[in-house]
């Protein structure tokens, strides 16, 4: 497994300076539209229902029936991953490899993980370089302080370019509890947006983690509303 994983980290050097400098890259105008793929995770140890399962499988329905009523918003792919960090970057290496990649159009990887004990959403702003699992993941692999990508610094982190603080902000007046956080944890949900954010190297394309309450705390109706909410005031924010 150390091997496969060694193998399947080619996000390298050239990957890691090129989000530093494009994260620095002002853009200079804003896209025509937003292109969407969902992502939620199954089960693990502790957690056999995962609520982000059920958002994931749940939301084009529900899209169906509230629909988004912004043509400027485009959703291509929903999928449940699972809580492996081999195969999480296998499937994210599909996703990105057969997604939809429209012309002027900004390409945002939307993940979301349960976190247990949380009362509220939270967009999570930062990834870091360190895969520390305080449990083995579902294909029984525990690292310990290992840097996810071999070429970086372990302490790194990457940052999303979304305006998360503006988004959280205005999440707020339409009563949703939610809040930003820089600390993902260390375990698959950090390891994800990790390599999720590393693979952003094109100005086109940029990703987000959100933290998601049980739905004993947060019912999964209304989280189905906060996603559909987040996709709308994300294309006010970011669209022409």
């Amino acid at each position: 497994l150390s091997l496969k994983l060694t193998a399947s980290v080619v996000v390298g050097t050239a990957l890691c300076v090129g989000y530093y400098f494009l994260s620095r890259k002002e853009k200079k105008k804003k896209a025509i539209g937003i292109v969407v793929a969902c992502t939620g995770f199954g089960k693990f140890r502790g957690v056999s229902d995962n609520p982000t399962e059920v958002i994931v499988k749940k939301l084009p329905a529900y899209l169906k029936a509230n629909p988004l009523d912004d043509h400027r918003i485009f959703i291509d792919r929903c999928k449940v991953l699972e809580v492996s960090a081999e195969a999480c970057k296998k499937v994210l290496d599909e996703l990105r490899e057969s997604c939809f990649e429209p012309t002027d159009y900004l390409r945002i990887w939307l993940h979301l993980g349960v976190d247990t004990s949380s009362k509220n959403f939270k967009l999570e702003t930062s990834a870091w370089n360190e895969a520390d699992f305080r449990c083995p993941d579902e294909s029984n692999w525990q690292p310990s302080h290992e840097p996810i990508s071999k070429d970086c610094d372990i302490k790194k982190s990457l940052n999303s370019r979304l305006p998360l603080s503006k988004l959280a902000s205005k999440l707020r007046t339409l009563g949703f509890a939610v809040s930003t956080s820089n600390d993902p944890g260390r375990f698959v949900c950090n390891y994800t947006y990790y390599y999720s954010l590393s693979s952003c190297v094109r100005e086109s394309e940029n990703s987000i983690f959100i933290h998601c309450p049980p739905f004993e705390v947060v019912p999964e109706a209304r989280q189905l509303a906060f996603v559909r909410s987040f996709m709308l005031i994300a294309a006010s924010e970011l669209c022409a």
